[in-house]
């Protein structure tokens, strides 16, 4: 990545679901697993190094986020697999596993059910300000790059044992999602925190200002986490000292355009065709129209040097495409039960042992 400064102190939060070692089906053993590795009874936490532990609200999930703020990549990348690693060997002499992707393959998604219990896991990326100009100017850069959030990292095609025809099937679950609130106009309409979800929500107290930015799924494992969010902070960057336009020429841009590149990003993933082109000429891009894998591939050849630690696993991730299209790849054309059970097998290979999935 270029060597110019992060446009802020970061944190991220990963969620993964616990199911059972052999059938991959849901287990609520976030609860029991908090508690033997506290040593307490009612343990709502675990914190191990920098990486805080928190039940997920339906046990099934565990949620990992790195507790202090950083600006360094690598290291987060391997804090994470550690206490993957860690959690795997807790588990499993309960029978249970870790499992990655933001969306079960085959649970019924029915909110009318006595039994039913969502699980879309997510990734949320939050960023650090100094204060209000800066939040600002993160602000706007971030309304533009939401677009692509889910060509990038779009990991659930799968729901109730077969695809979606949504790449990002997620954001369209029963529960409540992120997508559903719109991408604010602007910063006054952007919510805190603690109100509906929102592809971005503000957080503020006396010691910080903070942008939390959603609609990220789930990946197969830390270092592909860790590389989408260090790509996203330097697009950042790179949109806040306007690199490609000026930050005053970005502001202006409506939300209801923002709104509907993001709707095919959900569909299509990394194939949506984005074909607005005054939103392709913020990154640089002077044709008429280009799919978002072609974007985020120039993105990618202007961002990233050859010499990053994320090199490989970003042009990877680009050029194989995001990993919902890897699992359907991977699943076949008939997407049968014992394939889909193969690949998530593998995907949880690929969450233990910290690699890429190749599907």
């Amino acid at each position: 990545m270029p060597q110019s400064p992060y446009p802020a102190p970061f944190r991220l939060a990963l969620e993964y679901m616990i199911v059972d070692l052999n059938h991959l089906q849901l287990l609520p053993l976030a609860d029991r697993l908090l508690q033997v590795v506290a040593r307490q009874d009612r343990a709502q936490t675990v914190q191990r190094g920098n990486i805080l532990w928190l039940s997920g609200p339906h046990r099934n999930t565990i949620r990992l986020q790195n507790k202090s703020w950083s600006q360094k990549f690598a290291p987060a990348s391997d804090s994470f697999q550690r206490e993957i690693s860690y959690i795997n060997k807790v588990l499993e002499p309960m029978g249970g596993m870790l499992l990655p992707t933001s969306m079960h393959p085959w649970i019924t998604h029915d909110p009318e059910a006595s039994n039913w219990s969502p699980c879309c896991p997510e990734a949320q990326l939050s960023l650090l300000c100094t204060d209000q100009q800066e939040l600002q100017r993160l602000f706007q850069a971030a309304r533009i790059v939401l677009p692509l959030l889910p060509a990038l990292s779009a990991s659930s095609p799968l729901s109730e044992g077969k695809p979606t025809g949504h790449k990002c099937s997620r954001l369209l679950s029963p529960k409540p999602h992120k997508a559903s609130n719109g991408i604010p106009a602007d910063i006054a309409a952007a919510p805190a925190q603690k109100q509906l979800p929102s592809p971005l929500t503000l957080a503020a107290n006396q010691q910080q200002l903070t942008l939390h930015i959603g609609l990220l799924d789930v990946q197969e494992s830390p270092l592909a986490d860790i590389c989408i969010a260090s790509l996203i902070c330097y697009l950042l960057q790179a949109l806040q000292s306007g690199q490609w336009e000026t930050l005053e020429h970005i502001c202006a841009f409506p939300a209801e355009t923002l709104e509907s590149i993001l709707a095919k990003s959900i569909i299509h993933g990394e194939e949506a065709l984005i074909d607005q082109r005054t939103y392709l000429e913020f990154f640089g891009h002077r044709g008429a129209s280009c799919s978002a894998q072609e974007l985020l591939g120039a993105i990618m050849d202007e961002l990233v040097p050859p010499t990053s630690n994320f090199y490989e696993p970003a042009g990877f991730i680009i050029g194989e495409g995001s990993l919902a299209t890897r699992i359907l790849r991977s699943s076949g054309p008939e997407t049968s039960r014992i394939n889909i059970h193969n690949t998530y097998q593998d995907l949880g290979q690929c969450l233990a042992q910290g690699t890429l999935f190749h599907g």
